[in-house]
This record gives C-alpha cells, sequence and structure tokens, in this order.
C-alpha cells in the first residue's frame, strides 16, 4: 500500500460536471500528491494542479515564495497553476503557490471571438464548461481576483484577455448564491471601472438553478442549456459606473425574491443556506442602516420570520464573522483572542399579535362593529386606498392639493359632501416653495381661509424603496389622527421596481395597506394611464402596469378625456359604496370644476375618431328572434365584422340599458319581443 508521499496518482481519473473527460485531459489537469505539491510550489496538500496559460498557449510563468525559518525565500520560475484541494479546509478548496498574487484563468483551448462577448466565470471548472459549450471564456479566481493586490488593475490575463478579444461587453458568471455575498456588489463595482470602456454585464443565475455553478446547470440540463442560459444572458444587469454597492446589492437581491420563495431542502441552494446567506448580507450592510432595513424586510417577506428575530441575528452574524476574522489573523501571529459576548435574543413574537378567528355569528351580533366613517359621501372611507387615475400632466397633484384642502376644512369636493378631518399631505415631488405657491392659489379659488387641519410632510430627495420609508412614516404619524394621508407621486417609493411585476406591485400594496390599517387613515395616491385609446377600455383596465394595483385599492377613481376640450370623465369603480354614476370635470386653473351639461359617455377618441360599433350594430340582429349568446356573437362576426371582445362590451352596455333581455331559455331578445317566459333583464349567459 502506498503511502501519501509515494501515492501512485497514474489509475487517478477527474471527473468534472458539465465537462468531458477529453477537455480536463487536454488542459493539463493531473493529480500532485502532498509530496509532489510540496516540491512543485512549497504548498503540502494533495490537489489536482489545473496550469494556466496565455492565449498564445504559452504557461503563465511564476516565482512561488515561501518561508524558510520565518523568512520569505523565492524559489526557481514555474508554471503557475491552482491545485483543487483533496481536502478542502472549511471554505478553501484551492491551493496555489504563496507571494505570487491572484492570475486569471485562460484555458489552453481557449478560442478568442472578436467584438463578441467576453465571460469571466468564477472559477476554472466553470470557465472549461462553458468553453466546452461554445462560450468565449476566461476565468477568474473568485470576486475578488479580478484585480491585482490594491485593486488598481486587472490580473493581466484578464487584461490580455479583452484586449485579444476586443468584446462589446464582459459578463462575470458567478453562481447561484452569488448575489447573496456582501462583497459581490463592491468587487463588481471595482471591475466595471477595471474594464471601463467595456461595458460590464452581469447575467442573473438564479438561486433556483439547477445547479448551483454554471457547469452544474450544464450538467443538468445537457441540450437544453445553452438556450436556458441566452435567455438570462438577455435579461444581464449592466452594471453603471456611478453605482454604490448598497444600490447594486439591492438591486441583485430584489431580482431574487420570486426565486427565492420556491427553495426547498432539495434545491441545489436549500432554504436553510439561502437564510443564512442572506443573513450574511444584512450582516455585511449592517452599518448602513436603509440597506439593511431592506434586506432584513425582503428576508422576512421570503422566509416569514418575524424583522425582530431576522435583526438580532444577522447582528449575531456580523460579530461571528469578525470574531473570525479576529482569530485567523490571531493565528497568523501567535496570539490569542478572547470569545465575544453574544447578542441578546429577540423577544419571541406573541401568539397574540394576529387576530383571534371568530364564528360568523359573533360577527353579526356585535354591535361594536360599524362601517368607518365616510370622509367624502359616496366616495371615500376612513382607512381605506384610493387610488386616482388619469393622464400624465393633467393636474393629478392640483387635484390631491385640493382633496387635502376640502377634507380638512370639510368643504365639499366636486360637490360631495365631506367629513372634515385632519390630513397630511405626503410630498415627495414638488419643491417646498412651490408647494407654498400651489397651496395659496387653490385656497384662493375655493375661498378655503383655514389651512391649519393640514399637514405638509416634505420629503424630496428622500424617496427610495417604500419598504425602507413606510416603517419610519408609520411610526412618526400613526399618533397624529389623520383621517387621509396623501402620497404624491406614488412611483417615487418603487425603489427601482418595475409596475408590470404582479409581485413587485404586491408588495407596494401591501406597504400601502400597513399604513392605512397602522394609522386608521384613508390612504389616498395617483397613479397614470397606459397608452392607447382609453376610450375602448374598462375604466381600471386604464392604469399604467401590473393590474394589482387597481385590484387592491377600495376606490378606483379615474380621469379620462372627454370631447370636450379640457374636460375629463370621472368614474369610480367602488367597492364598498353602491355605484356613482359618471360625470364630467374642466380644468379650470388650479381647481376642477364639475360640468353637469357634458355628457360623461362623450369620451375623447385617438385622433378625433369615433368608436367604430355601438350598440346599434348588434341589436337589429335580435330581430329574427332570441338568439343564445354565441349564436348573437356569430351574427355579429358575420355581418358586422365585430371582434368577440367589441362584441361583449357592447352587449354588456345593451343589458345594462335594457335594450335587450334575458329569456327562460338562456337566449338575449328585444324587449319589443319578449316572448312569455322572460326572466330578467340578465340571463345565465351574461357575462357579468
Amino acid at each position: 500500500m502506498n503511502s501519501p508521499l509515494t501515492e501512485n496518482t497514474q489509475n487517478l481519473t477527474l471527473t468534472r460536471p458539465g465537462i468531458s473527460a477529453e477537455t480536463l485531459k487536454a488542459e493539463g489537469i493531473r493529480h500532485l500528491t502532498a509530496q509532489e505539491a510540496y516540491d512543485l510550489f512549497g504548498q503540502f496538500v494533495a490537489c489536482w494542479w489545473i496550469p494556466y496559460y496565455h492565449a498564445d498557449k504559452s504557461p503563465v510563468m511564476c516565482n512561488p515564495v515561501v518561508k524558510v525559518n520565518g523568512q520569505p525565500v523565492t524559489l526557481p520560475a514555474i508554471e503557475f497553476g491552482r491545485g483543487r484541494r483533496d481536502n478542502p479546509q472549511g471554505g478553501n478548496k484551492y491551493t496555489q503557490p504563496g507571494g505570487v498574487g491572484a492570475h486569471g484563468h485562460i484555458p489552453k483551448g481557449f478560442k478568442p471571438v472578436k467584438g463578441g462577448l467576453l465571460f469571466f466565470p468564477e472559477g476554472e471548472y466553470k470557465t472549461l464548461s462553458m468553453m466546452e459549450a461554445g462560450y468565449c471564456a476566461v476565468g477568474a479566481g473568485g470576486i475578488n481576483n479580478c484585480a491585482v493586490k490594491g485593486g488598481g488593475a486587472l490580473v493581466p490575463e484578464l487584461a490580455e484577455a479583452i484586449k485579444v478579444c476586443a468584446p462589446r461587453a464582459v459578463a462575470f458568471v458567478g453562481d447561484a448564491d452569488t448575489a447573496l455575498i456582501p462583497a459581490f456588489s463592491g468587487a463588481m463595482l471595482t471591475l466595471a471601472r477595471l474594464i471601463h470602456p467595456v461595458p460590464l454585464l452581469l447575467p442573473r443565475l438564479p438561486v433556483n438553478a439547477p445547479g448551483k455553478g454554471i457547469d452544474d446547470c450544464r450538467a443538468v440540463l445537457k441540450d437544453q442549456f445553452n438556450g436556458w442560459f441566452d435567455a438570462i444572458v438577455s435579461q444581464s444587469v449592466t452594471v453603471k459606473l456611478d453605482a454604490t454597492p448598497e444600490a447594486l446589492a439591492l438591486l441583485l437581491l430584489h431580482r431574487e425574491v420570486e426565486a427565492l420563495k420556491t427553495l426547498t431542502d432539495k434545491t441545489a441552494v436549500t432554504r436553510d443556506n439561502a437564510l443564512k446567506r442572506s443573513l450574511q448580507l444584512a450582516a455585511g450592510f449592517f452599518d448602513d442602516v436603509p440597506t439593511r432595513d431592506e434586506i432584513i424586510r425582503v428576508t422576512s417577506d421570503v422566509f416569514g420570520l418575524p424583522v425582530a428575530e431576522l435583526n438580532q441575528r444577522a447582528e449575531q452574524t456580523r460579530i461571528e464573522q469578525r470574531q473570525k476574522r479576529k482569530e485567523e489573523w490571531a493565528a497568523k501571529h501567535g496570539q490569542r483572542v478572547c470569545a465575544p459576548a453574544p447578542v441578546p435574543a429577540a423577544p419571541a413574537l406573541a401568539a397574540d399579535k394576529l387576530p383571534p378567528i371568530e364564528r360568523l355569528d359573533d360577527l353579526m351580533k356585535d354591535l361594536s362593529v360599524t362601517t368607518p366613517p365616510e370622509i367624502i359621501q359616496r366616495l371615500i372611507h376612513q382607512g381605506s386606498k384610493i387610488v386616482l387615475a388619469g393622464n400624465s400632466k393633467i393636474g393629478k397633484s392640483w387635484l390631491l392639493q385640493h382633496l387635502a384642502l376640502s377634507v380638512s376644512t370639510g368643504s365639499p369636493f366636486w360637490g360631495l359632501p365631506t367629513v372634515q378631518g385632519r390630513v397630511l399631505y405626503l410630498n415627495f415631488e414638488i419643491q417646498r416653495a412651490f408647494l407654498k405657491q400651489r397651496f395659496l392659489k387653490l385656497a384662493a379659488a375655493s375661498a378655503i381661509t383655514e389651512h391649519g387641519n393640514v399637514d405638509t410632510w416634505n420629503l424630496r430627495g428622500y424617496s427610495t424603496h417604500l419598504g425602507i420609508l413606510m416603517p419610519k412614516i408609520i411610526e412618526r404619524v400613526k399618533q397624529c389622527g389623520y383621517s387621509m394621508i396623501i402620497i404624491d407621486p406614488i412611483y417615487k417609493g418603487l425603489g427601482g421596481r418595475d409596475e408590470n411585476s404582479a409581485g413587485a406591485m404586491g408588495e407596494l400594496c401591501n406597504e400601502l395597506e400597513a399604513l392605512a390599517v397602522q394609522t386608521g387613515a384613508a390612504v389616498v395616491f395617483a397613479a397614470h394611464f397606459s397608452k392607447g385609446n382609453q376610450a375602448l377600455k374598462a375604466a381600471m383596465d386604464r392604469i399604467s402596469g401590473s393590474g394589482v394595483i387597481a385590484r387592491d385599492a377600495d376606490a378606483i377613481i379615474t380621469l379620462t378625456a372627454h370631447d370636450s376640450p379640457n374636460a375629463y370623465t370621472v368614474e369610480a369603480t367602488l367597492r364598498n359604496f353602491t355605484p356613482l354614476e359618471p360625470f364630467v370635470v374642466e380644468w379650470n386653473f388650479p381647481l376642477m370644476v364639475r360640468r353637469p351639461d357634458l355628457n360623461p359617455a362623450k369620451l375623447k377618441q385617438v385622433g378625433g375618431r369615433k368608436a367604430s360599433y355601438t350598440t346599434a350594430d348588434i341589436l337589429p340582429l335580435l330581430k329574427a328572434g332570441p338568439l343564445t349568446t354565441t349564436e348573437w356573437l356569430k351574427l355579429a362576426e358575420k355581418q358586422a365584422g365585430m371582434s368577440k371582445s367589441t362584441f361583449i362590451r357592447l352587449m354588456k352596455s345593451a343589458i345594462k340599458d335594457v335594450a335587450a333581455i334575458g329569456t327562460a331559455d338562456d337566449k338575449w331578445s328585444l324587449p319589443a319581443a319578449t316572448p312569455q317566459g322572460v326572466t330578467s333583464a340578465t340571463s345565465a349567459n351574461s357575462t357579468n
């Protein structure tokens, strides 16, 4: 039996996921016993030795430095490489010649591609896997090994690859959990500055990827790998040179939220590991309170743990990390370090924090449960969420400011009675001096002389993710007794979130709901319309972005352009009130005033074009006798060339106006030709 020092390595075969045996052999990767490694570069550790090359396939040379009797000694020049340890020590998987710094891994089989994408995978084996898959790839030894010591320049081989390839962009490919590493964002900003003007892309290898590394993913996906990875590359984050590590870290974290929620104990990155990584991320940004708080908020949302507990665990993680660094330094210098005191545990979440389950019979008999006050009669209840929507630059902010003055004084708003209450106007956009001018003009035009019931909070310049700001806002105002809180504009609270993402807008709605629930105030904000002809859309479908905003609000008030100049049809979609008939208002600076003489149905058409079809196009089709919905639709398609969506819209209008009625046999008929058996104005076939 061979000892470790005389081990026969000829019969050992290296296998790696996502890489063929032929590529591993062609790269000259070989096994070294501990003695062979010591003889080669002065490190007594058994490993698989991975040679490094230049673009012309010549080996990278170095002079290892070892210590003899405490003194550095430079060894003769050898071909540089790194060794993958047979037995990793903690998180230390690799070893390399001492005193020579970081190098980039240009594989022997590297084939430069001019003007394309140059990939920097994190590690040699990942680089070989990508190269074998047809990508132009050069390896980085880790996220912090792209630059020489001090960060003043790229490592020579990465700079050489950029010079040879002249790429249109460089893409750094990390592992599936790289976005949760605190140092990653800062390292990528350093890399972006070093390769400038070449852009740096960060393809998001999602945390729920089929493998932890890119080579693992290729092994799992096989022939589907390239298509999968190309889709990821197409959605890469471009690193902006003026970004901060904190902002980039949050951007990358927010992109992982939905993937984090899918993790289990069976995924490549497990749920427990992702939680541990998230706490390490929070610990890494512990001194930047807004960033730490947002990381904790996201972690709480994903893993369902109390914020107080996560803060305590993040602080403990931070202390443990510091202690580990001290111990490593002490071991290196022969000193001893005392253990730190533990962080006191966060108080457990009381079981009664959630409301109790109650019997319906008890709820119905509870005389203390009453509907909240109507701040604006037939339109807004206290404690509800209201969205005011319209096209950009039509005066929505002026309207919200007028609303604040009306409620604060109990003055009618659009002719609707109001109940006087204290109002807070959260201003994220307008300069303080101009906000003052606006309220002066509105008060004068409305003949309002009392202003003491309106508070303004000027937060222009403090806009960020509303999830970060909301706890601070709630803490400041929850005891103030506001009946209404107006947030203007709401997009300032997106914090980089995509307004078209249902998940992101769901988060925003929850943040607004927390404000309404914890303060008892009605929360009002404005939203803008999508592009296109709004006259052809249902009122709640006119709002831009995800439909979550429209579905979540208790009241949706839309202002749609009327065919009369500077006039708008007001439509209210209400959850808790009976329907409010549409009406028209006109912009008469600085107020929107009601115009009862204008027909709210006459909406402005794009380019002045009238709607192509009316109910007059579908009602005559019923003259031949009662029709099912399907029969009626087929006739409309055949005789009028009408689309299904247009027909359904007009059919609903006809039913609402009782121009068509339902029969007992689930058909539709004209009122004048109603046979016996008519049941009601709505049939089972109605889409309402």
